[in-house]
């Protein structure tokens, strides 16, 4: 048996007939409800603007008559961008572990759209088009980048073969949406608590890596790490000290802080590097041989990627940011498995 079909066999996933039953159970009930005359009503109005009950400290319609929150609005743009570079460095390699891998650039397009409509509006469907790319990356990287001999240690094999089936995947994809809608703090809340969580997963498995991987990945650790509690800070500062910021904005003339724009680019920041390392763990755990996968990365220093024409291009573009590339033979062709 090939590497690759090792690796596919150590991460199938069993079939759980009753788990199956109540996944098509909870499917039926959602949508029984939503398309009750309500639910119906419900879905309805919540493309409207300002229909969404959350309503950050920045100033409505300061800017324009057609934006709400136009600073909120304007900082998510950057995450389309970042998707763009996460999709180059997924198809680098990480996909050739993991095919599913391709979900995190696309949910980290889907976050950008989603937060600019939603700023954009207030509106529920909005909120719900902002937090479920987010409540569906967590979930990938707490259930598909790890190992499944980690997850079996931390949830059993059963829970474990339950949270890695297709089954299960599906009916978070078209249960969470259509339930947020009709009662949109379900998504609120999945969005707030899927952080610290997976903030765990990250945490474990890199600490779980020997003393020299750890040092390897050290300076893509504390810019997830930096990032992440950096845009925490402000996400905190925003919700809990709004009266404070229009004090400042009164002081000052008008002049008042952007703290959820300042988590918005923070923590798109944080994303890249907790997804790099997330793929740098995998891999790890995966025990990818060096002969089949090779981690280059330059960080500003003395470090340099065995292939120095191509660190020092990206010395000048890309400083700081772990990236991976097939190893290459003589004659430059990417060897495949």
């Amino acid at each position: 048996m090939g590497y690759r079909e090792d690796l596919e066999e150590s991460n199938r996933s069993d079939k759980d007939p009753l788990a199956q039953l109540v996944c098509v159970a909870v499917v039926v009930a959602t949508y029984w409800y939503a398309y009750s005359d309500k639910g119906r009503e419900i879905i309805f109005n919540s493309t409207e603007y300002e229909s969404s009950e959350i309503d950050w400290c920045e100033d409505n319609y300061a800017w324009s008559p057609h934006v709400v929150e136009w600073w909120n609005s304007l900082s998510s743009v950057p995450m389309i961008f970042v998707a763009h570079k996460m999709r180059r460095l997924v198809r680098k390699g990480p996909s050739l572990i993991r095919p599913s891998s391709f979900l995190i650039p696309f949910s980290f397009l889907l976050i950008g759209l989603g937060s600019t409509y939603f700023h954009a509006t207030l509106s529920a469907a909005g909120q719900i088009l902002d937090e479920m790319p987010i409540n569906l990356t967590n979930f990938y990287a707490i259930t598909g980048l790890r190992s499944k001999s980690k997850l079996v240690s931390i949830f059993g094999n059963r829970w474990t073969n339950i949270l890695r089936s297709d089954y299960f995947a599906l009916t978070f994809v078209v249960v969470v949406p259509v339930a947020s809608i009709l009662v949109p703090m379900i998504s609120h809340v999945l969005c707030v608590l899927s952080f610290p969580v997976t903030t765990y997963f990250v945490l474990s498995g890199y600490f779980n890596l020997t003393p020299e991987q750890q040092k390897y990945l050290k300076p893509c650790y504390h810019g997830a790490i930096f990032g992440m509690w950096g845009a925490g800070a402000c996400w905190l500062l925003d919700k809990l000290g709004c009266e404070q910021m229009h004090m400042i904005q009164e002081w000052t003339g008008g002049h008042m802080p952007q703290f959820h724009a300042m988590w918005h680019l923070l923590v798109f920041w944080g994303a890249w590097h907790t997804g790099c390392l997330l793929f740098a763990i995998m891999a790890y755990e995966e025990n990818i041989p060096k002969h089949k996968w090779g981690f280059v990365a330059f960080f500003p220093g003395e470090q340099r990627w065995f292939l120095p024409k191509v660190a020092d291009w990206f010395a000048t573009r890309m400083p700081g940011n772990l990236q991976f590339r097939m190893l290459e033979d003589l004659d430059g062709v990417a060897i495949k498995w």
